[in-house]
């Protein structure tokens, strides 16, 4: 979605940098509009999404502005991570781990000058 409302297809498509400028803004002022932002994760005990430096960025600013996230997954992660809670409070640490484990200045991004910014 990030791709399409931040106009970030103009940043990768056409190989431009003038949509990153103010990217910054863009986002902040349209998750301000909307009032909640969706995370998707791939799977729970090591989702890409964490590894990434904008949707790491995203979490943060998300935080800052006090906006609700909600994060989903697909359905056998979800099954997975169901099984794991039900293990009780080991299950519910472990989840806790894996979900802590972000490292933002291992954080990737899909252009060098994007990790570097």
């Amino acid at each position: 979605m990030c791709f399409f409302t931040n106009n970030q297809c103009r940043m990768i498509v056409e190989n431009s940098s003038n949509g990153s400028d103010n990217l910054e803004d863009v986002f902040e002022s349209n998750l301000k509009r909307i009032g909640c932002m969706i995370a998707i994760l791939d799977t729970w005990d090591q989702p890409v999404y964490l590894s990434r430096v904008w949707t790491v960025y995203e979490q943060f600013v998300a935080s800052t502005l006090q906006i609700e996230v909600k994060f989903v997954l697909p359905k056998d992660a979800t099954a997975q991570l169901q099984r794991q809670i039900a293990c009780g409070s080991e299950g519910m640490r472990e989840v806790i781990k894996k979900l802590s484990q972000v490292d933002s200045r291992q954080a990737k991004a899909w252009m060098l000058a994007d990790e570097i910014k």
